[in-house]
């Protein structure tokens, strides 16, 4: 079977937790709907198009540098009165969580697999020669990223309860057993796996990672996949 991994990119991220409010609180990693969105964009799909005929894509994701986060005041418009739509009175300040990379930059391996190959040769195809309908961001328009490296590989899926080094996040529901060493560093948050065309949580899931992008000792009781080529063990979302 083919798998398309390629190394999502940029200065910095944001992307927001569903469950906060008023302060804007990120991920780490990007969750599977914002990948799937950024794939349905460089395809050209409109949202309803990037839901249904992206629906049933398998995401893995794994970071490939370490991280770290900064929270930043921003300044939005105080809309508590009429007139504030159109600056007439002061703004307010919202606090604003980034993530940033310990070195030059943030750089994410995405794991894409879909049933219909001709998915996968077209966005591969646009990949390559960095076409896309509309551009990569990380979180919000004003993290621009960029993509690189994107390749079609061969995998397969394994079924064993074997412990394997994890290099991808790990859907809590999905693992069986887990052998933590001193050099781990693990987050563990609720993310959204999937949005309706009103655009309403469907479902969300406990995902754990390393924050470092260190692999992870564990044995994984579904959708477990091993590219051969890169001798790489992940975990769909």
């Amino acid at each position: 079977m083919k798998i398309m991994t390629f190394d999502l990119e940029g200065f910095m991220a944001h992307f927001r937790k569903f469950y906060t409010n008023s302060s804007s609180l990120s991920y780490q990693i990007p969750p599977r709907t914002t990948i799937l969105g950024i794939i349905g964009g460089i395809l050209g799909y409109s949202y309803e198009e990037t839901v249904e005929k992206l629906k049933n894509a398998s995401i893995g994701v794994k970071i490939n540098s370490p991280l770290r986060f900064i929270i930043q005041k921003v300044n939005y418009l105080d809309t508590s009165e009429r007139r504030g739509f159109w600056g007439d009175i002061r703004r307010t300040q919202v606090p604003i969580e980034f993530i940033m990379p310990q070195r030059e930059k943030i750089s994410y391996r995405i794991f894409f697999y879909h049933q219909d190959e001709g998915i996968l040769n077209e966005l591969f195809e646009l990949l390559s020669n960095k076409k896309y309908r509309y551009p990569p961001y990380l979180g919000i328009t004003e993290c621009i990223g960029w993509i690189e490296n994107a390749k079609i590989l061969d995998f397969e899926f394994k079924n064993t309860s074997q412990k394997f080094e994890i290099s991808t996040a790990i859907p809590l529901r999905k693992l069986n057993e887990i052998e933590l060493k001193l050099r781990n560093k693990i987050f563990k948050d609720i993310m959204p796996i999937s949005l309706d065309k009103d655009r309403n949580l469907e479902e969300g899931d406990e995902i754990i990672w390393d924050a470092n992008g260190i692999p992870i000792l564990a044995s994984i009781k579904e959708d477990l996949f091993y590219i051969v080529n890169e001798n790489i063990y992940g975990v769909f979302l």
